[in-house]
């Protein structure tokens, strides 16, 4: 099934509230910082520019590539890019990782949470999906407050 892309007004609000109460479907917080690459060696920008944070890279040695944002000191990580399993499984092996106050998961949600947060807003993800390759998959689906 293919997923719309969320709309203004009621109709994204029914979106959200279809995926929010489906199972299958996966909510976590959209921390409004910087998107931020661990290639497994060092920190990349989203257009691939080194971004240097020596806490966070000396927390990181030894762990996999993950992508995620940086915010508020840390590096707040949601997702496995070189992992070939499902988002259930990516976040499983992300969460054996061995996390620090400078790397911390992305919490997983709900749209009321948010709400209450200083989080930007959701991005709701379908837990059957591998990790997207293209810019854009109707897998994850933002919202902003």
């Amino acid at each position: 099934m293919t997923m719309p892309k969320p709309m203004c007004g009621g109709r994204s609000a029914q979106l959200r509230d279809m995926l929010e109460a489906d199972h299958a479907w996966m909510c976590q917080a959209k921390i409004d910082g910087h998107r931020t690459l661990w290639d497994g060696t060092k920190l990349l920008s989203r257009r691939g520019h080194r971004v240097r944070h020596p806490l966070i890279e000396d927390a990181l040695r030894g762990c996999p590539p993950i992508d995620g944002e940086l915010w508020d000191c840390a590096l707040w990580a949601f997702d496995l890019p070189d992992h070939p399993g499902t988002l259930d499984e990516r976040w499983e092996e992300l969460g054996k990782l061995e996390m620090s106050d400078a790397v911390k998961m992305v919490p997983t949600t709900r749209w009321a949470e948010v709400m209450r947060s200083p989080w930007e807003g959701a991005v709701y993800k379908r837990r059957s999906s591998l990790y997207p390759t293209g810019c854009s998959t109707s897998a994850w689906v933002k919202f902003r407050k």
